[in-house]
């Protein structure tokens, strides 16, 4: 019987046989993710929410899957973190993934390898990445620029970009919207010269926010455009750019359409976002004053798995 003919429950019933009863964990694994996600794109969003919030919830499967340290802390992670930041921490930091394996049951940790090598973790990897890349770019010039980081999760860039390492940059202020998480990025990032701040997008579209009156060579943001509106998304992104110095950049990357895991995360993982593919990032420059664009290009990464928005100002 094919995925379109199974209820929810079956749907979890065959995936807890596999992975629980019958030892087949990276087999009963790929099946929920892919029966899940032909679930959600099959079910209206009404009838998918309540899967994701009444049917997963009170089924066996739950409590097995969050044997995984992964899924069970990106589940219960709380508002001072974001998923991004969970699935970060898996992707670079091999000591915090470990401590956690270690305190995982033998089928948590077997469910966290496959869980590791996702798409959404190695999306979330990737997007960090090319942030390091580009800051590394804009300081080849041999000038020492100033930078923005929006809501930077666990700055992970920072420890990968050269440029930030070596104390190439004149300013790096990275905004969070929580004491606890400043005080994460200070203490983890704070002895390469990063300055922290705490600022909500509300408080940056008012014009109030902490660092809205000082001007930036590259502004950028990766976690928060992923779950903001079209709206506010056009208002953030002006709010940034209008932080830039004459010439420039806005960088906003957002994780895109195409990701198999999506399902799964909603489901499992209580992670929702919005999704961006590079056509539709245009859409977030729509408020910026065309008088005030020099350039603007979009482009994809990580197999067409996360879009980046790049805008130069005059």
């Amino acid at each position: 019987m094919g995925t379109q003919a199974l209820s929810p429950d079956a749907v979890l019933d065959h995936a807890l046989g596999d992975i629980q009863d019958h030892g087949r964990v990276q087999q009963g694994m790929q099946r929920l993710v892919d029966d899940l996600e032909v679930l959600r794109q099959r079910l209206p969003r009404s009838e998918w929410v309540d899967v994701c919030g009444s049917v997963c919830r009170r089924h066996p499967l739950l409590d097995v899957v969050h044997q995984d340290p992964l899924t069970a802390l990106t589940y219960s992670r709380g508002s001072d973190r974001a998923p991004d930041s969970v699935f970060l921490s898996f992707a670079f930091d091999a000591l915090e993934a470990e401590l956690s394996l270690g305190r995982a049951t033998d089928l948590g940790r077997e469910i966290c390898g496959f869980t590791r090598q996702s798409q959404v973790v190695l999306s979330a990897r990737r997007r960090r990445e090319v942030l390091a890349y580009l800051i590394d770019q804009l300081a080849a010039s041999g000038r020492r620029p100033s930078v923005l980081a929006f809501g930077c999760g666990d700055l992970k860039e920072a420890d990968l970009s050269h440029t930030v390492r070596t104390g190439g940059l004149s300013r790096f202020l990275a905004l969070l919207e929580t004491e606890a998480a400043r005080r994460a990025i200070e203490a983890s990032v704070g002895h390469l010269g990063v300055a922290t701040g705490i600022a909500t997008v509300h408080d940056w579209i008012e014009g109030h926010g902490v660092g809205h009156e000082q001007e930036f060579d590259l502004a950028y943001s990766a976690g928060p455009f992923d779950v903001l509106s079209p709206a506010t998304a056009a208002l953030l992104a002006l709010a940034l750019f209008r932080s830039l110095k004459p010439g420039g950049t806005l960088v906003v990357a957002n994780l895109a359409r195409g990701i198999r895991e999506v399902g799964y995360a909603e489901a499992f993982m209580d992670w929702h976002t919005v999704y961006r593919d590079p056509r539709e990032m245009f859409a977030v420059a729509s408020r910026i004053p065309e008088a005030w664009i020099a350039d603007r290009r979009s482009f994809a990464a990580e197999g067409g798995r996360v879009s980046f928005l790049v805008v130069r100002r005059t």
